[in-house]
């Protein structure tokens, strides 16, 4: 059985469909009932009728997303008996991280998104371990540093490059304007482009990227149901 609620945990749970954050001020640390609060309250509109396509339960990690799951089906079937012997209440709900809600859609696009991998932040740096002299990667930190290759180390060079390819992402530079100002880090961009490209790789950082360009006016994720919860580029 659930543990006893606070009054702010039970004001969460019952709280009508604005978004809680308008209305209650909310903060939770570690330990402090986030998954049995999140779990309950998705039991409640569940069982009130809402679709579970219509929504989305984002977490930090899979593994957090498969204890919500669980949490979820445990605290239904508790409350409504016929849930133990009945499909999970919650098929058809996303539970998972922003970056799985992501990468699951733009595979439904289909496309070259069909066949993609997702390249988690750790992948993505062993892979540049592997390629970043070839890329020009050092080559650029070792140029701004006024100093040889071959007397640069690989992880520094990297660390500024994936830093300066997400303030490129997130400023939406232009590729003309970038290759005018900045030719070399022009290059070393359409060079780790073109191999995650061919590699069917999709590094985390172009995940939300491309999921939040499908979101905006015109996207074709722009109409999917639970999109309306989520933030758009471009309005």
């Amino acid at each position: 059985m659930p543990k006893t609620l606070t009054p702010a945990q039970q004001q969460a749970i019952d709280h009508p469909e604005a978004p809680i954050l308008q209305d209650i001020n909310t903060w939770a640390g570690a330990g402090s009932g986030k998954t049995e609060v999140l779990a309950q309250r998705a039991v409640r509109l569940l069982t009130e009728g809402v679709e579970p396509a219509d929504r989305i339960a984002f977490t930090f990690t899979e593994k957090a997303a498969g204890e919500l799951k669980e949490r979820i089906e445990l605290r239904a079937a508790e409350k409504v008996p016929r849930y133990q012997d009945l499909p999970p209440v919650g098929r058809g709900m996303f539970i998972g991280t922003t970056h799985g809600w992501a990468l699951q859609n733009l595979r439904e696009l289909g496309g070259i998104y069909e066949t993609l991998d997702g390249l988690d932040d750790e992948q993505e740096w062993a892979l540049l371990l592997r390629v970043a002299r070839r890329l020009g990667v050092v080559g650029l930190f070792a140029k701004a540093g006024g100093t040889q290759d071959h007397k640069v180390a690989t992880a520094p060079a990297i660390e500024v490059f994936l830093r300066s390819v997400d303030i490129l992402y997130d400023e939406g530079l232009e590729a003309s304007v970038l290759a005018k100002d900045e030719p070399d880090f022009a290059r070393a961009v359409e060079r780790y482009e073109w191999l995650l490209e061919e590699m069917r790789l999709l590094p985390f950082r172009s995940m939300i990227r491309r999921a939040a360009q499908e979101l905006a006016p015109g996207g074709r994720l722009r109409h999917k149901p639970g999109s309306r919860f989520l933030p758009r580029s471009g309005g």
